[in-house]
C-alpha cells in the first residue's frame, strides 16, 4: 500500500520492517506477505532483534549548512538548510536496510514484547504489537503510554490488516524525521507541498505511474520519483512566483532569447535542472515542456508536469529480500 494519506513528505521509501516471533513457520508467513515491497528482518528472541536494530543504525540526515564567513563571531554564523541533500538520498544503497517498524509478538520465552519494546526506545523505529485476546489490555495500556504505536491481535486475518498497519507507521516513521526540515523549508519560494489540493494532485500523479519512492528537489521545484519498475523520473512543480522569476533570468542572458520567447507564451515550463547543457540542446526543446496538471492554491498557480530524471540522481539498487 503506497502512501496511506494526503501527506506529501520531504522524502519517503519503503524502509525495512522487523518482524519478532518464536514460531519460525509464522515469522515466514509474516515474511512472505511483506517482502515483495520491503526488505524484511526476522528474529525469534529479543536478544536477536535487538542486535538487529543496533546493527542497523538510520542513515545520517544532516541538511543544516553553517557560513564559512569568517568575518562573522561564531555565534552570527548563518545556519541554512541545504535541500540538495534530500535528494543524495536516492543515492544511498543502505536506505532500503534501514529498521522503520518492528511487529513483535507478545509471547516470546525471553519475555514478554513490552519489555521488548520498552528497550527499543532509544531507536527512531516505530511498533506494532502482536497480542492474544488475554493480552489486549496490556497492549491498550502500552498504547497510551507510548511503548507501541498499534497492536494487533494474533489470531485475526492479518494480510490486509498488517499490510495497510506497516504502511501507515512506515508513514509516521518518516513523517517524525522529517518534521524539522518540512517546517524549515516551508517559507521558502515555492514551497507547494504544503498546499492541499497541489499535494492531492502530485500523490494522484505518484499513484499513476506506481511510485515507490520519492524526494523533494528544491531547484527546481519537484520530486524525483522513482516506480516500481525501477524507472525513475522527475516530476516537476513550478509556481507562478517561479516561473515569472525564470523568465527574468531567461531575459537577462541573449543566448536564451529563443527559450525566453516560447517560455513566455502561453502556459509552457520550463526545465532548468542543469542550465549548462542549454547551450547544446539544440534548440532547447528537451527544456520545454506542456503541464501535465494545472493547479490553484495559496493565491498562486501551480503548473505539474513529468520530465527526464537528471542522470547524476538515478541510481538502480534493488529492493525488498529478507535476512
Amino acid at each position: 500500500m503506497f502512501h496511506p494519506t494526503a501527506e506529501l513528505l520531504p522524502y519517503w521509501y519503503t524502509a525495512a520492517v522487523l518482524l519478532v516471533d518464536d514460531d519460525e513457520g509464522y515469522l515466514d508467513a509474516l515474511a512472505s506477505l511483506l517482502s515483495a515491497e520491503r526488505k524484511i528482518y526476522t528474529a525469534t528472541s529479543h536478544r536477536e532483534a535487538l542486535a538487529l536494530l543496533d546493527r542497523s543504525k538510520a542513515l545520517s540526515r544532516n541538511f543544516i549548512r553553517r557560513s564559512t564567513d569568517q568575518s562573522t563571531a561564531p555565534h552570527e554564523h548563518m545556519v541554512t538548510i541545504d535541500a540538495s541533500r534530500v535528494t543524495s538520498l536516492a543515492q544511498e544503497p543502505r536506505r532500503y536496510e534501514e529498521i522503520a517498524l518492528v511487529v513483535a509478538d507478545y509471547s516470546m520465552p525471553d519475555g514478554d514484547g513490552l519489555s521488548l519494546c520498552r528497550s527499543m526506545l532509544e531507536f527512531p523505529c516505530r511498533r506494532i504489537l502482536l497480542t492474544g485476546a488475554a493480552d489486549e489490555r496490556l497492549a491498550v495500556d502500552a498504547f497510551n503510554e507510548r511503548l507501541i504505536h498499534h497492536f494487533m491481535r494474533k489470531a485475526d486475518r492479518l494480510t490486509e490488516q498488517l499490510q495497510q498497519a506497516v504502511a501507515v507507521q512506515q508513514h509516521a516513521y518518516f513523517r517524525e524525521l522529517t518534521r524539522p526540515l518540512a517546517e524549515g523549508l516551508r517559507q521558502r519560494l515555492g514551497a507547494f507541498e504544503h498546499e492541499p489540493p497541489v499535494a492531492a494532485a502530485v500523490l494522484e500523479l505518484f499513484a499513476a505511474i506506481s511510485a515507490t519512492e520519492y524526494y523533494l528537489c528544491t531547484e527546481p521545484g519537484g520530486y524525483l520519483v522513482r516506480t516500481a519498475s525501477g524507472q525513475w523520473r522527475f516530476l516537476l512543480v513550478q509556481s507562478g512566483e517561479e516561473r515569472e522569476s525564470t523568465l527574468e533570468i531567461l531575459q537577462t542572458m541573449p543566448r536564451f532569447e529563443t527559450l525566453a520567447r516560447q517560455h513566455a507564451q502561453g502556459d509552457s515550463l520550463v526545465y532548468l535542472s542543469d542550465p549548462s547543457r542549454l547551450p547544446r540542446a539544440g534548440g532547447y526543446e528537451g527544456f520545454v515542456v506542456p503541464p501535465l496538471r494545472t493547479v490553484a492554491a495559496g493565491g498562486q498557480t501551480y503548473r505539474l508536469a513529468w520530465v527526464d530524471a537528471p542522470g547524476h540522481m538515478t541510481p538502480h539498487i534493488a529492493r525488498g529480500g529478507r535476512s
